[in-house]
Parts: C-alpha cells; sequence; structure tokens
C-alpha cells in the first residue's frame, strides 16, 4: 500500500509544511486505530508509550534513508541489496521500500539484477540532507528547518527564536505562501525555481548597526553569482540585487531588541533562480539567473556557497577588524551611487543626487535644495528619476 498523505491547511505566520506523510500503509492503519482506542481509555501513559514509539519508528526510518543515500553517493558502482541490507541491518525489502520513496522524490537510481543499486543522479530539492552535503561551514546552517512548503521563512525563524532555536541556523522553504520584502511588499515564491531562506543571527552588537548584515548579504549575494554564473550583479540600496537593470534577488533582515540589546536578527534572502516567466505586473522589473542566462542552476550549490560566504563576512562584521574593507566593497558594487534619486517616505518624498554611502550604511542624498542628508532603510523607497532604477 502506498503511503497516506494528509493535507495541511497553510497559516501564514506559522510553520505549514505542505503535507504529514504516515509511515505508510498497513503500519499506518494500526497507528489510526491504536490513537482511536488511546484516546476512548483516555490513557495518558498508553497516549505517550504510542506517540513515543511512532516517533521512534519514523526517526529509524529516516536514519536508514538517509544512510542509505550516503552509500549510494559514495560509490560510483552499483551496490548490492544484500551489502546494503547488511551494512543498515535493516531486510532486503525495506531497503527496495526506501528505494522506490528516493525515486519518487526524483532521484534516479537504476537497479540491476544480480548487481543491485546505482545513483544516476540527484534531484534539484531543498532537504537537510542535501543542504549538508558538502557543507563547509562552522555554524551558519549546521542547524537546518527544511520546508516544502511555508508560510513565510523569516516568520517561522522568528518563532523558532523564542523555542530555543541556536545561532546560524537556517530555514528554508522550496515555496513560500506569504513570502515579503521591504515594507511589507509581497515577494512571489514560487516551487522548485528559487532559493526562500532565512539566516537567524544573534550577534552581539548594538542595533544602530544591524544595516550592515543587509550589506554583507547583497555582498555574497552578488560575489556567488558572479562566480556561478558569470553574471555581474549589482545592489540598489539597500538591499535589492539586480542584473541587467532588473531585480534577481531581495534581502529582508528584520530584528528583535531588548533593553537596547539585540536578542535576536533574521536575514531573509530570496532570490530567483530558475524562474521562467513573471506575472504581467513585474516582468518588466524581475528576472532570474534562468532568464539571464538560459541555463538551469543547481540551487543547492548556489546556497551553500552563499552560506560559506556568509559566514566569512559575518565573522569580519562580528569582530570588527575589517569593516571599512565592507563599505568599501559594498559602495563599489551599489549602483545608486552618482545617480539622480527619489526618496519616498511616509509622509513626503524628496529629490536629489546620491553622493556616497555612511560607514553604517546609510545612502547620502545632496537634495536639490543643497542640502545634504543620510538616508538610512528603515521605512523609505528610493527610486530613479525615470523608473525602478
Amino acid at each position: 500500500m502506498s503511503p497516506i498523505t494528509v493535507s495541511v491547511a497553510p497559516i501564514c505566520e506559522n510553520m505549514s509544511p505542505s503535507r504529514v506523510t504516515s509511515l505508510g500503509g498497513f503500519p499506518c492503519a494500526i497507528a489510526i486505530a491504536n490513537v482511536v482506542m488511546a484516546t476512548i481509555i483516555c490513557s495518558p501513559v498508553k497516549l505517550f508509550i504510542f506517540f513515543t514509539s511512532v516517533y521512534i519508528m519514523y526517526e529509524r526510518k529516516l536514519i536508514v534513508k538517509n544512510q542509505l543515500l550516503i552509500m549510494l553517493k559514495q560509490n560510483t558502482d552499483y551496490i548490492s541489496g544484500e551489502a546494503i541490507s547488511d551494512s543498515l541491518d535493516v531486510s532486503r525489502s525495506a531497503i527496495w521500500k526506501v528505494i522506490n520513496k528516493l525515486k519518487n522524490e526524483g532521484y534516479i537510481i537504476e537497479a540491476k539484477t544480480n548487481k543491485g543499486y546505482k545513483l544516476i543522479s540527484v534531484p534539484d530539492i531543498i532537504s537537510e540532507q542535501e543542504l549538508k552535503d558538502g557543507l563547509r561551514t562552522k555554524y551558519i546552517g549546521q542547524k537546518i528547518f527544511a520546508f516544502d512548503e511555508i508560510g513565510s521563512t523569516n516568520e517561522q525563524a522568528k518563532k523558532q527564536a523564542g523555542s530555543g532555536a541556536i545561532n546560524g541556523s537556517l530555514f528554508i522553504a522550496d515555496r513560500q505562501l506569504c513570502g515579503r520584502g521591504r515594507l511589507n511588499k509581497q515577494w512571489l515564491s514560487l516551487a522548485n525555481v528559487g532559493v526562500w531562506m532565512s539566516i537567524l543571527l544573534m550577534p552581539d552588537v548594538l542595533p544602530s548597526k544591524i544595516m550592515q548584515i543587509s550589506l554583507i548579504s547583497g555582498i555574497v549575494i552578488c560575489k556567488v553569482i558572479k562566480n556561478q554564473t558569470g553574471l555581474n550583479a549589482q545592489i540598489k540600496w539597500p538591499n535589492d540585487i539586480i542584473i541587467n537593470g532588473k531585480k534577481v534577488c531581495g534581502i529582508l533582515t528584520e530584528m528583535v531588541t531588548e533593553e537596547q540589546r539585540i536578542s535576536f536578527v533574521v536575514n531573509g534572502i530570496g532570490i530567483n533562480v530558475n524562474t521562467r516567466e513573471f506575472p504581467e505586473e513585474v516582468e518588466d522589473i524581475a528576472t532570474s539567473l534562468y532568464l539571464e542566462t538560459g541555463k538551469i542552476f543547481s540551487r543547492k550549490l548556489l546556497i551553500q556557497e552563499i552560506l560559506v560566504k556568509f559566514e566569512e563576512y559575518y565573522e569580519k562584521f562580528i569582530y570588527g577588524n575589517e569593516l571599512t574593507s565592507i563599505i568599501d566593497e559594498y559602495r563599489s558594487m551599489c549602483l545608486n551611487v552618482g545617480k539622480e534619486v527619489v526618496v519616498i517616505m511616509r509622509d513626503k518624498q524628496l529629490q536629489g543626487k546620491t553622493v556616497g554611502i555612511t560607514e553604517i550604511g546609510e545612502l547620502i542624498i545632496k537634495t536639490e535644495a543643497g542640502e545634504v542628508i543620510n538616508v538610512s532603510s528603515g521605512e523609505v523607497s528610493v527610486r530613479g528619476v525615470n523608473g525602478y532604477i
């Protein structure tokens, strides 16, 4: 029997996995019957024993799946079912079921009589195991919360921060239902084509310095895009990543403070990777790595390089030894500098020329009246005089 899938209605503010999959078939039927019986009997002890046993069964199946995948990746030739069975201490039948589950997830696995199994290709999926495979960081992304579907990775990170999630935790989803950018603007986060993730940080710095985390993210994204695609990405202050005049990535950094100290920061990143088309209302200002190159890119490799680079720059920021070089690098990538812009605030707007970036990342503008002002990201929007850029 195939696994039973239970649909769960999404809630934007909370974790909203698209599905909860049972242990499958007959065991699931037994599990449901046991729940009913336990509920009728109303025995807390029996309920505890039941849910503990289900959890252990689930963890065991997950461990077997992960270990089998590691074995397949480490071997370029066929591995016999008997060898896998002996190594993992499970039945041949259980191995066959796990192989089929991996195939359903998109892994191409060749099976031959008297030879065994061989991994042919790995799908571009967002999972904890795939992202950790080959990840070379000390703490950024070493704890991963991966979801098929969620309301918002930023919201989930903030929720988990209050429940003990550790510094550097990564929250990532294949699809966001309520993705948003600065000023609460909606961010289109389709399944299978983008990188929608948030990094939870707990820096021991003053709140006034947090804008620099957005600057770091911008630098990192530009460098990774250049390295993996050859495209020249630039930053539209404060946190839009632009390729050929169109937005390919947005960054949303949020913080929670207590008594003038930072409790935690959530750095959200959304990248249009393999998106083939956009809604008519944004197609003139949005793009993707695919649309710019005609090539499909591995989201896993992008994410891993971003995490490695982000950790490198974040440590420079935390230890404060190279802040000047970071700002200088940001200035060299910022396409606003030297251009006429319109700054849109809550209660007014002004026009002027951008003349630089301050040491904490503020945009320096000389207005038409000759006044020089520093603009922080906050609740403002900066546009070119004749359009988006």
